[in-house]
């Protein structure tokens, strides 16, 4: 019999600029939903709550496999932040280049895609 270590996490991931995508466009909560049914699908993680607010949004989960969270949780960030992209490119490419593109540089961030960073890099 094997046992596996359950690392249980507290996560905020907040929009680069604290940006209000959830509110502006809320289809891109849809992303988020699509993206952690996958996970819990794949049995990678499972979710014991979250809150989507309008420019972040808080997980509260647990292991469901061996190996580290870390790779889960990275996994979320890039889903969600190329997908998050597609949306904003089709409706809004102006609002994709004011907000995304002015923030660059002002925080240390965790995902660039086309040179545009989605989620803030949580700090210590």
């Amino acid at each position: 019999m094997t046992t596996m270590n359950k690392e249980y996490l507290f996560l905020t991931m907040t929009i680069n600029g604290w940006i209000s995508v959830f509110e502006d466009f809320p289809e891109t909560k849809q992303v988020v939903l699509d993206c952690f049914q996958f996970v819990v699908n794949k049995s990678w993680i499972k979710i014991h709550g979250f809150i989507i607010m309008r420019d972040h949004l808080h997980l509260i989960c647990s292991n469901n496999r061996e190996g580290s969270i870390t790779s889960t949780v990275n996994s979320i960030k890039k889903y969600t932040g190329i997908n998050i992209r597609k949306i904003l490119k089709e409706r809004d490419p102006e609002y994709l280049d004011q907000y995304f593109m002015s923030t660059i540089g002002m925080q240390l961030l965790s995902r660039t895609i086309d040179g545009r960073e989605y989620w803030v890099e949580p700090t210590n």
